[in-house]
């Protein structure tokens, strides 16, 4: 079983359930790979059962699949059932009486997408299992639209959980207890390649380089991620061709609604939002507004961007040479098909590592969460063709009026002095409130040259090793 990294806070809150003297009714859910059973799995108690869906099978096939796991687990001998009513008798027998554990994992497949495997669990919710005070059920699932549609938002457990939490991405600190003995450029390039997907940092031999470990992972016809793409997206989505052609066109630039309207000829209407709302659901995109001083809900100005790390890297690179990819047994291409847009890439990317690790950067910062008004990127895109639009990575504006403005910054030479006017020309466009105090911060993967310290202009300089360990 793979180890348990992280997770101190979804760790503490299944324990605490665990060992609580009422019925506890959970809900865990997030995409595959992020190591939801790995979790739940780390979990001990004086009984327990670990009861998992399978992909693909008939309601029959399910029953079926769900009775022997019960028996190998009881040591008893298999029982049939013509329905699932029967089969959760079977359950019940065991768990009405005593302090027991018991994950019904991949819940979507088990229910084979439909709601009838919810109403049955409603109802023994409600009339055998509550009952035992030492109970505790969790109901966990990858595929993050059916678990929010039926599970979390369905009238049948409405007002029944007691908890629930997404399982997103390890955090960099997390993270990065993968590679306790690797150099820090490298445990970076690793981040903005695959993110803190567990499986995925998993894969990696931390003994050999980078650039080693993406020509073995990636870059072979038997290499781990070669069809990843099709993998996650097939078991997330029945039909995900326009799914694919959302994310490819968002992993090259973010784009609003209107505009990934007209690039798929198809109404921004409900069918687009639904796509949109589904992908987000599942930590492959994540919807941006502009950062507004004045915190107007009728501001039009949103973004989709990609979120997730692996799919980027795939659209970038994968897709368009999987091919070659597919036959290649012994050629090294990672100087052919990486290296020459690397930098860049890895430029881009630190910015939206740091993004999904604002707790992490506010308190590196000393910011207290409980004053924080507003945070967010702040772009803005140009009316003319004879002016650019500009962006602010990242804005945290709190209650004392001390907004403070972070430019994000992963360069190979030390970062000169001249940052100090290409950030100033982005102050003076974005023109905050005169009565902001005004705080300048450097997030940065590399050096700074002697000069741009000396000259103080960054109240802060925030290095990426501030974030490790």
């Amino acid at each position: 079983m793979s180890r348990l990294i992280g997770r101190a806070n979804e760790l503490k809150m299944l324990k605490t359930a665990n060992q609580s003297n009422k019925a506890e009714l959970g809900i865990v859910y997030g995409r595959r790979r992020v190591g939801k059973s790995t979790l739940l799995k780390a979990v001990k108690s004086e009984n327990s059962l670990f009861l998992e869906g399978v992909k693909g099978l008939t309601k029959e096939k399910q029953i079926r699949h769900f009775l022997n796991q019960i028996a190998e687990q009881t040591n008893t001998i298999p029982t049939l059932a013509k329905n699932w009513s029967e089969a959760l008798q079977v359950l019940t027998q065991f768990i009405s009486k005593g302090r027991w554990y018991v994950v019904l994992d991949e819940v979507p497949w088990m229910a084979s997408g439909h709601q009838e495997f919810i109403s049955y669990l409603k109802y023994y919710w409600d009339n055998k299992w509550k009952q035992n005070n030492k109970l505790h059920i969790v109901l966990c699932g990858s595929i993050a639209s059916f678990m929010v549609k039926h599970v979390i938002h369905s009238e049948a457990l409405h007002n029944r959980k007691t908890y629930e939490f997404k399982l997103g991405a390890l955090s960099i600190k997390e993270a990065s207890q993968f590679f306790p003995n690797t150099p820090r450029d490298q445990v970076l390039k690793y981040l903005i390649t695959f993110g803190g997907v567990p499986k995925y940092l998993e894969q990696i031999n931390p003994e050999i380089s980078y650039d080693k470990n993406i020509e073995y992972l990636c870059l072979n016809k038997n290499s781990f991620f070669l069809n990843e793409f099709e993998t996650i997206f097939k078991e997330q989505f029945k039909t995900y061709k326009t799914y694919e052609k959302i994310t490819e066109l968002l992993a090259k630039k973010s784009l609003n609604k209107e505009v990934l309207s007209r690039s798929l000829k198809m109404s921004s209407g409900g069918g687009l939002t639904s796509y949109l709302e589904h992908l987000e659901s599942a930590d492959f995109i994540k919807l941006f507004r502009s950062f507004d001083f004045q915190q107007n809900p009728k501001d039009k100005t949103r973004r989709y961007t990609i979120w997730d790390e692996w799919l980027k890297f795939y659209f970038t690179y994968i897709k368009k040479n999987q091919k070659i990819i597919s036959i290649n047994t012994n050629k090294k291409l990672f100087s052919a098909i990486i290296e020459p847009n690397l930098y860049n890439y890895m430029g881009f990317g630190f910015e939206k590592l740091i993004m999904k690790n604002i707790p992490d950067l506010m308190e590196i910062m000393d910011i207290e969460l409980s004053q924080v008004v507003n945070y967010g990127p702040y772009f803005k895109s140009s009316k003319s063709q004879q002016s650019k639009g500009f962006q602010i990575d990242l804005l945290i504006e709190e209650q004392d009026h001390t907004l403070t403005v972070i430019e994000c910054k992963n360069s190979i030479a030390p970062i000169g002095i001249s940052i100090i006017n290409e950030f100033e020309q982005k102050i003076k466009k974005l023109n905050p409130p005169k009565n902001n105090i005004l705080k300048k911060v450097l997030v940065t993967a590399g050096d700074v040259t002697q000069e741009l310290e000396k000259k103080r202009y960054f109240s802060q300089i925030v290095r990426f090793s501030d974030f490790l360990y």
